[in-house]
């Protein structure tokens, strides 16, 4: 892994140490992890639907639980 310097406004560097300190992560973890959420977001960019279709396919796989019985639960919110 390399090292990079990088340059935080004062309001920045306050929350990143504040947000480090209280879920116990090293500042550099939370750099890396919100560059990477980044990219990823700027990568799904200038492709097509289909292309975006085919690497988000299966994301919520999981997290869901049965996908029928998901679906009917939030079909009912609406008539409430």
């Amino acid at each position: 892994m390399k090292r990079s310097i990088i340059s935080l406004s004062s309001e920045d560097q306050s929350w990143l140490d504040e947000y480090s300190r209280k879920n116990h992560c090293p500042k550099s973890k939370v750099v890396r992890e919100a560059l990477g959420e980044f990219r990823r977001k700027h990568q799904l960019q200038g492709l097509s639907y289909k292309e975006i279709i085919q690497k988000t396919s299966g994301i919520g796989k999981g997290h869901f639980g049965d996908a029928v019985k998901y679906v009917r639960q939030i079909r009912s919110e609406w008539d409430k």
